[in-house]
């Protein structure tokens, strides 16, 4: 049976996209992320932006292989990608060979344990960077390529200092790890971070935040963070077991680079939290 492959205009983080739907197929993964799609797990889909270049690029990596239904994507036009100042480039699709070193530098990562974040920003921030010298071979490229893509791709398109940054720190990784060279430190430009004062609240905003929710297990969760300065996932993981009234301590399990640690509870928030207990009994 023929898999049948769905095109939907989408807007995704703002950007006309072209949503890709199908049935889980590992094959036709490969296939999409060979031409830079990406997974959202809000949508639910991969993407690629919603391009004539993209568009056909996609078209001509899926034909013969799967039905598509072009009949959604066909009443919207494409957005066009016109090169200037304020777009980006129109990359070529990843070669197969640097396909296969991200799919093992991806694979060593998730091996040594990184966090599922850092390893989808390092894969992704070095696809683009594979995909901008597709015409070269993996272990033909140099510091100097590292430096013409800083100027010529993301200088040149407005991009932030941070994904700048995001490339350094993959391909230096990938070189090490995966080529066992490494990139001369020297030769990379790194951006300099901009340093911003915090905007803190008031002791009467942060009171009225907490005192917004009228459910209990709101207010509880919102009283944790602050008095505790806890991270979303570290609250939603949170246990019964983690709460140790006698010593008035909250244990946090394996979060930020796989630490344990204790945080003080104040007598408030221990109050709060024995109500919540009562009341919900998690």
């Amino acid at each position: 049976m023929t898999t049948h492959i769905v095109l939907k205009p989408i807007v995704h983080n703002n950007k006309k996209c072209i949503g890709i739907y199908f049935p889980y197929d590992n094959n036709l993964i490969e296939s999409v992320k060979l031409v830079g799609a990406r997974w959202s797990s809000t949508l639910k889909c991969w993407y690629v932006e919603n391009t004539r270049e993209n568009f056909n690029c996609l078209y001509q990596t899926l034909k013969g292989k799967v039905w598509i239904d072009l009949s959604e994507l066909k009443t919207k036009p494409f957005e066009s990608k016109r090169e200037n100042q304020h777009t980006a480039h129109t990359l070529p699709p990843l070669t197969k060979e640097a396909a296969e070193h991200i799919k093992a530098f991806e694979q060593w990562m998730q091996s040594k344990r990184y966090s599922s974040s850092t390893i989808k920003t390092y894969t992704e921030a070095i696809r683009t960077f594979f995909r901008y010298y597709a015409s070269k071979q993996v272990h033909e490229i140099t510091e100097q390529d590292l430096i013409v893509f800083f100027n010529d791709y993301i200088l040149k398109n407005h991009y932030s200092s941070s994904f700048q940054n995001q490339v350094i720190n993959a391909v230096k990784l990938f070189y090490l790890r995966m080529e066992k060279r490494s990139l001369n430190p020297q030769d990379i430009h790194r951006p300099k971070r901009s340093k911003k004062l915090p905007n803190v609240l008031s002791k009467e905003e942060v009171k009225l935040i907490i005192e917004a929710p009228v459910n209990l297990k709101h207010r509880t969760m919102l009283s944790l963070i602050y008095a505790c300065g806890l991270r979303r996932s570290e609250l939603l993981n949170l246990t019964i077991m983690d709460i140790d009234s006698k010593r008035k301590q909250l244990y946090i399990r394996q979060s930020k680079g796989k630490k344990d640690r204790y945080l003080p509870l104040t007598p408030k928030v221990l109050s709060m939290l024995n109500e919540y207990l009562k009341a919900y009994k998690p």
